[in-house]
C-alpha cells in the first residue's frame, strides 16, 4: 500500500522498563505492557515492509493506542450519532470516599454535559476528611448527604437514589471524567426499548484513553468478575452489541421503573459484586442490560495511576471479594448454574487457602476463612432470598450465564494493557482485515 504520511513517536510517550519486559508511558502517566517486537516497530516505524498486513497491523494499532502520529494525514473526527439535548430528568448519585484527588475533574465533566435536566447528588460514605467544601466549590448546585462511617458502597447507592427525583439514575465513580454527550448518548439507549433496565456506558482507561477499562462486566464460574474486553485496544469491534451482562456501576444508568422493579442495591455487600448482582437480578426478571458504545467515560480504574507494578488485593479486600461472589451465587443464581458457580468456587478457594498458608501469608489465608464463616452464617437470609426472587423470575440463571460466554478474554499484563506483536497478529489483525474494526488509514 502506497502512503502519503509518515510516522513519528507521539510527544509525551517514552520507553519504560516493566519488570522483565518493554513497555510504554503514556501522556497520562499510565503504562502500556509490549514486547521487543512492537518496541522495535515502534523505534523505527517507517522503514520497510510497511506494506506486509502484518506489520501495517501492528503500526495501525501503535497508531490508534496514541503511541505513533501519523504526520502528514488528517485525524477523521470519529462519527457520532445525533442525541437530544433534553428529556426525562437524570439524578446522578456519586458516592465519594477519600476522594477528593478526583471530584473537581469529575464534576466538571458532568456540569460540560450537552443534555438536561441533570441534577447531582453526592454521597460521601464516611471519608475520614468530610469532602463538603470541596464538592461546593466544584459543583454549587448538588445535594450533599454524608453516611457515618462502616457503611457499605451499596448503601451509599441508596442513600442517593433515596432522595433523587429522576426519571433514571445515573451512578458514577468519583474517578471518572465524562465526554460532553455521554449522558445523552446514555439517555438515548435507555429510551430506544421498553425493557431496558440499565445502560452501560463505555469505559476507557483514564490512562490509557485508546484502551478498553470494559464495556459492562460479567461473572464466571471460575476466577472474580471481570470487565467485559478489559485491556482491548478500542477499535469499535464491540460497538455493535446491543447489550451486556451487567452494567459496571462505575458508570451506568438505571431506569427508575426498573429500580422500582427490581428494587434497591444490596447492601449487604460490603464492596464488589452489588453491580453484577443488581444487574442478574433485573435480567431474570426480564429486564435487558443495554450498551451505549458512544457514551464514552475515562475511569482511573482503582483511582490511581497504572504502573504495571503487580498489586494483589489487601486482606480486607481479598475478604469483600471472596464473600461477596458467594452471596451474588447464592442469592441470584438458580438450580444447577447456582451448583456450578458454588462448586467452582469453593475449589478455588480452597486451593487459595492452601497457597497462602504454604507461602506464610497468614493475613490472606485468614480473609479466606472470615470470608467464609460469614457466608455460612448469612446463608440461611440467602435461601430465602434465592425463593423470593425464583418465584417472581421469568428468566433462569442458566439461560443468562449461556448468553454471557461470547466476551474474548482480557488483554491486560499487572493490571496494564497488553500490545505485543503476537496480540496485533491473532487479535487486531483479523478484526483489520474483515473490516469489522474501524476504518483507519492504513485499512481504508
Amino acid at each position: 500500500m502506497s502512503r502519503v504520511w509518515r510516522y513519528v513517536q507521539t510527544p509525551g510517550v517514552s520507553v519504560v522498563p516493566l519488570t522483565d519486559r518493554p513497555g510504554w508511558r503514556t501522556p497520562q502517566d499510565g503504562r502500556i505492557a509490549g514486547d521487543d517486537g512492537l518496541m522495535a516497530l515502534w523505534q523505527h516505524p517507517n522503514g520497510e515492509g510497511a506494506d506486509d498486513s502484518a506489520t501495517r497491523a501492528a503500526l495501525t494499532c501503535l497508531a490508534e493506542a496514541g503511541l505513533l502520529t501519523r504526520e502528514g494525514v488528517g485525524a477523521a473526527a470519529p462519527a457520532r450519532p445525533a442525541v437530544p439535548a433534553s428529556g426525562p430528568r437524570v439524578s446522578v448519585v456519586l458516592v465519594t470516599y477519600n476522594s477528593e484527588a478526583w471530584i473537581d475533574e469529575c464534576l466538571a465533566s458532568l456540569r460540560q454535559q450537552t443534555y438536561a435536566p441533570i441534577d447531582v447528588i453526592v454521597v460521601d460514605n464516611g471519608s475520614p476528611r468530610d469532602p463538603e467544601a470541596a464538592v461546593r466549590r466544584a459543583h454549587p448546585g448538588a445535594v450533599y448527604l454524608r453516611q457515618p462511617p462502616g457503611r457499605s458502597f451499596a448503601s451509599a447507592l441508596n442513600a442517593g437514589a433515596a432522595v433523587s427525583q429522576g426519571d433514571a439514575l445515573f451512578f458514577v465513580n468519583p474517578d471518572v471524567a465524562l465526554e460532553p454527550d455521554a449522558v445523552a448518548q446514555l439517555v438515548a439507549r435507555l429510551v430506544s426499548g421498553s425493557r431496558i433496565g440499565a445502560v452501560a456506558a463505555k469505559l476507557r482507561f483514564h490512562w490509557a484513553p485508546a484502551f478498553l477499562n470494559g464495556l459492562g462486566n460479567r461473572v464466571e464460574d471460575h476466577s472474580w468478575g471481570s470487565d467485559n474486553a478489559i485491556g482491548h485496544l478500542d477499535l469499535g469491534q464491540f460497538d455493535d452489541r446491543p447489550t451486556v451482562p451487567s452494567a459496571c456501576f462505575a458508570a451506568a444508568l438505571l431506569s427508575r421503573d426498573a429500580w422500582r422493579d427490581v428494587g434497591p442495591v444490596d447492601e449487604g455487600f460490603p464492596m464488589y459484586y452489588e453491580d453484577v448482582a443488581w444487574c442478574y437480578r433485573a435480567r431474570r426478571l426480564g429486564w435487558d442490560i443495554a450498551s451505549a458504545p458512544n457514551a464514552i467515560v475515562y475511569h482511573a480504574f482503582g483511582s490511581r495511576l497504572a504502573t504495571g507494578d503487580e498489586a494483589g488485593l489487601t486482606p480486607r479486600k481479598l475478604a469483600n471479594v471472596v464473600y461477596g461472589r458467594l452471596r451474588f451465587t447464592a442469592t441470584v443464581l438458580d438450580g444447577i448454574t447456582r451448583r456450578r458457580f458454588g462448586r467452582g468456587y469453593l475449589r478455588e478457594d480452597l486451593a487459595n487457602y492452601r497457597h497462602y498458608r504454604r507461602a506464610g501469608d497468614s493475613a490472606s489465608a485468614a480473609a479466606y476463612r472470615r470470608a467464609w464463616a460469614r457466608a455460612l452464617r448469612h446463608a440461611p437470609g440467602w435461601w430465602r432470598e434465592s425463593r423470593r426472587l425464583t418465584a417472581r423470575a421469568s428468566v433462569t440463571a442458566d439461560t443468562l450465564v449461556r448468553a454471557d460466554a461470547a466476551w474474548p478474554r482480557a488483554l491486560v499484563w499487572n493490571g496494564v494493557p497488553e500490545l505485543t506483536i503476537p496480540i496485533v497478529r491473532d487479535v487486531y489483525l483479523p478484526l483489520l482485515q474483515s473490516g469489522v474494526a474501524t476504518r483507519t488509514p492504513e485499512w481504508p
